[in-house]
């Protein structure tokens, strides 16, 4: 059995456009980001205003998922 890191390596989050606000250095949001796998890739959806943030296409590529 693989020994897998459970670290985040994440540097960027996504974040709605539409639920965001900034007033200087101060950034707030409303929004509640859903995610998952479609026939095609993967999708993510803000929940609080139905806007598509991302929808990743793999192009029939096989993807292992832990």
């Amino acid at each position: 059995m693989k020994n897998i890191s459970k670290e985040s390596k994440i540097q960027l989050y996504f974040h709605c456009k539409n639920c965001m606000v900034i007033k200087g250095e101060d950034i707030s949001s409303t929004e509640e980001l859903s995610m998952g796998w479609t026939k095609k890739g993967v999708q993510v959806v803000c929940e609080n205003c139905g806007h598509n943030i991302l929808n990743l296409d793999f192009q029939g590529q096989k993807v292992i998922t832990i």
